[in-house]
């Protein structure tokens, strides 16, 4: 289609996004000339020329079914889509990839969540170990009784130590 000009690659456009498939021919378009021409604001026989285009068998195409032609008539305003399928498979191909990426992608999220929870639940059980031996420690300490205050400490010591600021 190089070179083809602009109203064959806007009426192209206009087939791509407008086809619809079909069980028979695997894809069709409506195409009415009147039409087109007011939508692509364009003559009526340029746009007849541009769909000619479409409609000739073309030796440099990369798809040579139909002899390289993109559209076939197949009623008054109807036209087969040649490419159809082909681009259809293509076009499946490329969601189901997609689709995968986007499935992988919630399960490594999926994945970091549970190791982060893993995580979080390593810290509680080690806080709780912490907190369990901290108590057993206090509770042994607490059976041996009072410790006894030392000897060398007088009273008035003890209470001038309370009543001193201890900034």
């Amino acid at each position: 289609m190089v070179g083809k000009g602009a109203c064959v690659f806007a009426l192209m456009g206009y087939v791509i996004s407008h086809q619809q498939p079909d069980k028979e021919y695997g894809g069709v378009v409506s195409l009415n000339v009147k039409l087109l021409a007011a939508t692509f604001g364009e003559s009526e026989e340029s746009v007849q020329s541009a769909l000619d285009v479409l409609c000739k068998p073309d030796a440099d195409s990369r798809t040579p079914d139909k002899e390289g032609r993109r559209l076939i008539k197949i009623g008054q305003f109807e036209y087969q889509v040649v490419n159809y399928v082909k681009y259809f498979r293509i076009r499946d191909e490329e969601d189901k990839k997609a689709a995968n990426r986007d499935r992988q992608a919630r399960h490594r999220e999926k994945l970091k969540g549970v190791s982060k929870a893993q995580s979080d639940k390593d810290k509680k059980r080690r806080a709780t170990e912490l907190d369990k031996a901290m108590k057993e420690n206090f509770m042994a300490e607490d059976a041996k009784g009072p410790k006894p205050a030392p000897e060398d400490v007088s009273d008035a010591q003890i209470a001038q130590n309370l009543t001193e600021p201890h900034c």
